[in-house]
């Protein structure tokens, strides 16, 4: 494993998530976001190593609106991005 300081803030971010969604929310839960990663989203979460998690609101920098069409039912969610450069 690299040192602390050679860790890719896209990967540094990815391992500070606690905890994956094992479930699409039927609802956009109080207080937080959903966010994915980039890749090609699935139905099922897990699938082909798409991933989505809830984080506290506001968006982070490289949060992006997602209009994917993977979770239509909810307000809004995000996908994660290349941090801006």
């Amino acid at each position: 494993m690299p040192a602390f300081a050679e860790i890719n803030p896209m990967e540094l971010h990815m391992v500070a998530i606690n905890e994956y969604l094992t479930r699409v929310p039927g609802t956009m839960p109080v207080g937080k976001i959903v966010v994915h990663n980039r890749v090609k989203w699935q139905r099922t979460l897990g699938l082909d190593g798409f991933r989505a998690w809830l984080d506290d609101p506001p968006p982070k920098e490289h949060y992006k609106l997602c209009t994917c069409g993977w979770a239509p039912h909810l307000k809004a969610h995000y996908r994660s991005a290349p941090p801006s450069k």
